[in-house]
């Protein structure tokens, strides 16, 4: 069997198992349920049944294999030999709502992860041709991520919450390290318990939260890094302390008579 490329974001959240069935189903053109648990015995020998019927059910449940179709008239724009950059105002192809809703996944939850999705990617600034296809990859991952009880729903923000991979990539591109974003973590969520709202997804806000706290950490910073320059350049002295204390020369020219 050749080597597996396993999709972190899958492994993380939902189990190694499945990224493995999903990785072994893509090397492999597999497109159906049933073929994909056929050679995922022989060549996952290292996965126990229950891991393999756990993890095809789970890919079942969620739709996450791959249509081959996808591939026919997923491309963006239509011209194949012609790419282009995600912008702030790309919209997904219409056939986007109708591959998904196939695996029930509404064209409100495509809504509510777009503003991610373009973000993401428009940070990333690259050129694709299959803008459409990498949605609907995002889309499946997001909807088994979300599917789970009290997920796919607006809530509230809470103490536990953190942030994804992707916004912490985000602000990477944005020459914000991981470390430095995670200092704003808790001031923002306090700020958004106390607010009482609630949103399907709290990552684009923590991008842009932490975004505006360091710019004007920055500025303060700077600022304050002037006045103390200018404060020291105002009483600068060429003459160390005692020296100065010692120094009569200031009186030389006044006549004291």
């Amino acid at each position: 069997m050749s080597k597996l490329a396993i999709d972190l974001e899958i492994a993380q959240t939902l189990g190694v198992p499945v990224a493995l069935l999903l990785a072994l189903a893509e090397n492999n053109s597999i497109t159906n349920i049933s073929d994909l648990k056929s050679q995922a015995v022989q060549a996952l020998t290292f996965l126990s049944d229950e891991e393999i019927t756990t993890g095809i059910n789970t890919i079942n449940k969620f739709n996450l294999l791959k249509p081959i179709q996808d591939d026919q008239y997923l491309k963006t724009p239509v011209n194949k030999n012609t790419t282009s950059p995600m912008t702030t105002k790309w919209r997904p192809a219409k056939e986007v709502f109708e591959v998904v809703k196939f695996g029930g996944i509404s064209k409100e939850f495509v809504e509510s992860v777009l503003p991610e999705f373009r973000l993401y990617w428009t940070e990333k600034k690259i050129l694709k041709d299959n803008w459409n296809k990498i949605l609907i990859d995002h889309i499946r991952r997001e909807w088994a991520a979300n599917s789970q009880p009290n997920k796919g729903l607006p809530f509230l923000m809470h103490d536990e919450w953190q942030p994804s991979q992707e916004a912490l990539d985000v602000l990477q591109m944005a020459e914000i390290s991981e470390r430095k974003a995670l200092e704003y973590l808790k001031p923002f969520i306090l700020f958004w318990k106390d607010s009482g709202r609630a949103f399907k997804s709290w990552n684009s806000k923590f991008v842009e939260f932490v975004r505006r706290r360091e710019l004007s950490d920055n500025e303060y910073s700077k600022f304050k890094d002037e006045n103390v320059k200018r404060t020291n350049e105002a009483g600068e002295f060429s003459q160390k302390f005692d020296e100065r204390t010692q120094d009569k020369s200031w009186a030389e020219d006044i006549d004291l008579r």
